[in-house]
């Protein structure tokens, strides 16, 4: 009860933190560089990283982009976009209401012999949205895209347009505001992880259109942690992830226990170990679903830069050991996956009464 009284006061205590004004700033960026390497295949290297920077010009005008790498054994793909966003009067509960205006460009190349063709694409959307403000810095973002003009173009083809859907969206998005930097640069944070405080992180996006499918996938990777002493951590993170109208889901639950040491007024080290189970369903019609248990455990090197008292960048060095196995056990393979990744974590202490 103490654990869930603390989440939920998460999200009804925090008030007046929804002032969004010139000056201020949106970042968000996760992402990873990971090698994989089975006894059975060469290792491969896969990229996953996405960067959105935005910035509020006036009172509740921004205009920013993003950039979308993901790169595979087969294939490398980008997605560049540009936006412009204005919000709304506050509402309840905190909540900025927001519309904007997107314009999406992406590209896709098959690498290696014998891979399905590239393509090129735009789109020109439309979307309505609500930041769900839980503090300064941290908002929870569910968002509606109208894509009113699409086009597409596969290697060697003529490029066609494609009819105009719905889409859905929810994440997590940062804002800062630093109006004085030699003050900012002057603070300490060595002390700010206390015992009872909560760390949130992970990747929560899921994106799915409501009409005919072209590319569907949907990841929701949120971790949540409690310091039961000073710097020392322990939660869990959950692994949902799903590709093409549902064919494969995996879902799981990945616990892990972290460890911080002070290097510096604002920057801290950290080890980490990690243990995960994940079921994986994949549904190919007819008596062909299959269904299989995957465990996983490693252990990561990290260094945690603090923004400010509440959020810190953080890069990793991580090592994974990853075993699946079929339900009849007629398929097992073992293989590692080490690299990078960087990302964005948030910390808050539950106010006594």
């Amino acid at each position: 009860m103490k654990y869930t009284g603390a989440v939920i006061l998460l999200f009804l205590s925090y008030t007046a933190f929804s002032q969004i004004k010139k000056g201020d700033w949106l970042v968000n960026g996760r992402g990873s560089v990971i090698s994989t390497q089975s006894d059975r295949s060469s290792a491969s290297t896969n990229i996953n990283m996405k960067i959105s920077l935005g910035y509020f010009f006036r009172d509740n005008w921004m205009a920013g982009g993003s950039i979308d790498i993901r790169t595979t054994r087969f294939s490398a793909r980008t997605i560049n976009e540009v936006f412009a966003r204005h919000y709304l009067r506050d509402t309840l509960f905190n909540t900025r209401i927001y519309a904007e205006a997107r314009w999406i460009f992406q590209q896709s190349t098959p690498i290696g012999f014998g891979t399905n063709r590239g393509y090129r694409g735009s789109a020109a959307v439309l979307a309505l949205g609500l930041n769900r403000f839980i503090s300064p810095q941290l908002a929870i973002e569910a968002q509606l895209d109208y894509h009113f003009f699409q086009r597409f173009k596969n290697s060697g083809q003529a490029s066609r347009l494609e009819p105009g859907h719905l889409s859905t969206r929810l994440g997590i998005q940062y804002f800062f505001r630093y109006r004085d930097w030699k003050a900012e640069r002057k603070k300490d944070y060595r002390d700010v992880l206390k015992r009872g405080s909560w760390m949130i992180g992970g990747r929560m996006t899921i994106a799915e259109r409501l009409s005919q499918t072209f590319y569907f996938e949907q990841n929701f990777n949120p971790s949540l942690a409690f310091f039961i002493k000073r710097n020392w951590a322990l939660g869990s993170e959950l692994n949902y992830t799903s590709f093409i109208s549902y064919s494969f889901i995996s879902l799981g639950l990945s616990p892990f226990s972290r460890y911080y040491l002070n290097v510096g007024r604002k920057k801290k080290i950290y080890g980490e170990l990690r243990t995960a189970y994940l079921r994986t369903f994949n549904r190919q019609g007819g008596s062909n679903n299959s269904k299989g248990d995957e465990w996983q455990y490693g252990l990561a090197l990290g260094l945690s830069n603090f923004i400010n008292e509440n959020v810190s960048f953080d890069i990793s060095y991580s090592f994974q050991n990853n075993m699946i196995r079929s339900n009849d056990f007629s398929i097992k393979s073992e293989f590692q996956r080490r690299g990078f990744n960087f990302s964005l974590h948030y910390f808050f202490t539950k106010k006594k009464s």
